[in-house]
């Protein structure tokens, strides 16, 4: 089906599935005041206040756990696909997953800032994210809170595009013990287990994951990782508590070997390790804050040999120094990813309140990342470090009708001169049911250290002898204007809930690489024009507009509905860059729809409908690999059975996903074909 006559359906589909649900909605008066209801969701990423999406001075989507389960994943990046305007391409490479708001990104997360209740989860010097290395699994998971738009002002420079905070279920509401179990397509095991223990003043929870994929049949995207995860809480007075956590994951991974010879398939090794301790102070109801230590260590060990230099270029070895300029034939060696990153992270922050009408958080921090890398790094012997401080605020007003937002953050460091992120809403809430939002967000992305200094190198008897990536000058920070007019309505007693939002973003200095044919061609890959180089390519204009819906109208049926419309124009990109920065890399259309429905106590079923535009992902290494994506349909079903055994709760599900025709992720090795998992976990205490 070719992709207009696909909009085409899509569009009917979704107009006559707005129709239903308006005729459904017509008849809510014969719906008891029993059945199952959709509260107004509580959130606090938006601006670190605790407040009704109503009164968000942002785009908002909560994943809650209904939906978690109901939508069948195995994997937590995928639920990001019931997100409006988000797309996920699994396994880049080496299986990791892109994700990204409104297109214009690669295989990295530097746009997006991911949290783990609340903590900064990324930890890499480029922006990269292992999911399966986080200690958590979809089990594990009460929410997840989506912030669409500019969110640096609440958390900063890789807040660009947006913020993803994902909440784990609490000790004080998960049952004593668990144990989950996950197989299915390629030869994937998942197994968990969870002990949860609760004292009059400490409360914690103690976690270990296995997880293990051949991945996609033709790319080298093998994983293998295993996580042991600990959380605590320790009431050491009636106003004072203590938070641990501490987090250690490793493993093996396809090193995914896209650039033969001199990107070569193999394994590495990965490490993710972190902790937090957090002293929280609540002395009054009005006043309340914390102060957070927390570290993250990625640890990548991608040191490889590529062969003898002799026999990659077919040269006697007594020609060799007059190739390499004196050097002696030997193996060639190179790391494309081999790095060892550790940050450290203090930070302050109080809530106060005054009075019924205003609200205000501020606090400050400073992060130390260091970072060595023996293949990344030439100009300062392998070894870079970064100092940042930071600074925000942000204001709740309320008066009559009306609910005012302001916030800002302030980030300096040694990449970049200081940046103000800010962003204003004003919200109006035309009856209990309904609001009218305004917003305005400017953000700054300031470069990951991977993007700033990188030189990414290849050596011959421990001499640099080709660089694939060269950062000549620190690009410039990215910046992002945003504007937003939102409209939010909780209708028929709260059992229909809809958001939705008409937006313009305008993304200047875009941050990106680029062949440079100016530059020596690297000698190991005669196929590349020229070295990578990283700066501000292009600058972006994306004019459209999205929805969710969530409709209950019974407490056996769910519906869950997003679709996101998006016109990009991409321009200023200088020559070298044209042919490297796709002209679709946003798509103009996504949708998702899941329905649950309950047949009986013990049996539930659900539906899930993916679909994605035309689009292409950025960065290919390789430009023979243009990183395009076909528009594609995908249609999930998952049936579960509950089983209650002497007060353990078994749930046993039998999940499909895709049963269809196989479709393009990432690259167009990575073909999703129909996969089928059987997933079974036990609770109790």
């Amino acid at each position: 089906m070719y992709p207009g006559k696909h909009n085409m359906e899509i569009q009917k589909y979704l107009a006559f599935l707005a129709i239903g649900v308006a005729a459904t909605c017509t008849n809510a008066a014969e719906i008891s005041e029993g059945d199952f209801m959709v509260a107004l969701p509580m959130v606090a990423t938006a601006t670190r206040l605790s407040q009704p999406v109503a009164e968000s001075p942002a785009s908002i989507t909560i994943i809650d756990r209904e939906m978690i389960l109901a939508s069948g994943f195995v994997e937590i990046v995928d639920l990001l696909r019931l997100v409006p305007g988000f797309q996920v391409g699994l396994s880049w490479r080496d299986y990791h997953s892109a994700f990204a708001y409104h297109g214009q990104s690669d295989g990295l997360s530097r746009e997006m800032q991911v949290l783990l209740d609340g903590r900064i989860a990324l930890g890499s010097q480029s922006g990269l994210l292992d999911w399966d290395r986080l200690g958590i699994t979809v089990s594990d998971l009460e929410r997840i809170e989506v912030v669409r738009g500019p969110s640096g002002a609440a958390y900063g420079s890789n807040a660009f595009s947006g913020s993803i905070n994902l909440v784990t279920r609490s000790t004080a509401t998960t049952p004593g013990r668990h144990l989950g179990i996950v197989t299915g397509s390629n030869d994937t095991s998942l197994a968990t287990w969870r002990y949860t223990r609760h004292q009059d003043r400490f409360d914690y929870r103690v976690a270990a994951t296995y997880f293990e994929t051949e991945g996609f049949d033709n790319i080298n995207d093998q994983v293998q990782a295993e996580t042991i995860r600990l959380d605590g809480s320790y009431q050491l007075a009636e106003t004072y508590s203590l938070d641990l956590h501490l987090n250690l994951g490793g493993g093996d991974s396809g090193r995914g070997g896209q650039l033969p010879p001199g990107d070569p398939a193999g394994t590495k090794d990965i490490r993710e390790d972190s902790a937090l301790l957090r002293w929280n102070y609540a002395p009054s109801t009005e006043r309340h804050g914390y102060l957070q230590f927390s570290y993250i260590r990625s640890q990548s060990d991608d040191h490889y040999e590529i062969g003898l230099f002799s026999e990659l270029f077919g040269v006697a070895p007594a020609l060799v120094p007059v190739l390499t300029g004196g050097l002696q034939d030997g193996v060639l060696e190179g790391g494309l990813f081999d790095f060892d990153t550790n940050r450290f992270n203090l930070d302050f922050q109080q809530t106060s309140a005054f009075g019924d009408e205003i609200r205000l958080v501020w606090g400050v921090g400073i992060q130390r990342e260091s970072i060595t890398g023996e293949f990344s790094f030439m100009d300062n012997p392998g070894r870079w470090e970064d100092v940042k401080g930071r600074a925000h605020a942000n204001l709740e007003k309320k008066f009559g009708q009306f609910a005012l937002n302001a916030g800002f953050q302030f980030e300096d460091g040694d990449l970049a001169d200081g940046d103000f992120s800010s962003r204003v809403g004003l919200n109006y809430h035309l009856g209990d049911e309904q609001t009218l939002r305004f917003s305005y967000a400017q953000g700054f992305r300031q470069p990951f250290t991977g993007e700033a200094h990188s030189h990414v190198s290849t050596k011959l008897n421990g001499t640099v002898v080709n660089t694939l990536v060269i950062s000549l000058d620190v690009p410039k920070p990215e910046k992002v204007q945003s504007y937003e007019l939102g409209y939010i309505a909780s209708l028929f007693n709260e059992r229909l809930f809809l958001e939705t939002k008409l937006y313009r973003e305008v993304f200047t200095r875009q941050i990106h690489l680029a062949f440079d044919n100016s530059l020596p061609q690297p000698p190991v890959i005669p196929e590349l024009p020229g070295a990578l180089v990283a700066g501000n390519f292009g600058a972006t204009t994306i004019e459209g507009w999205e929805a969710g819906l969530r409709y209950r109208p019974n407490d056996q049926a769910s519906l869950w509905l997003s679709y996101a419309y998006a016109d990009a124009v991409e321009t200023d990109a200088p020559n070298a860059a044209r042919s490297f920065l796709p002209a679709s890399g946003t798509p103009k259309r996504t949708a998702s729809l899941l329905f649950s429905y309950r047949f009986a106590p013990e049996w539930e079923a659900s539906l899930g409908y993916y679909y994605l535009g035309d689009m292409s992902w950025r960065v290919a290494v390789n430009p023979a690999d243009v990183n395009f994506v076909e528009a594609y349909d995908r249609l999930d079903l998952r049936l579960a059975r509950h089983v209650t055994i002497n007060s353990r709760q078994l749930l046993v599900e039998l999940i499909g996903q895709n049963l269809g025709d196989d479709y393009t992720e990432f690259t167009s090795g990575s073909e999703f074909s129909t996969r089928v998992f059987l997933r079974a976990s036990l609770e109790f205490d």
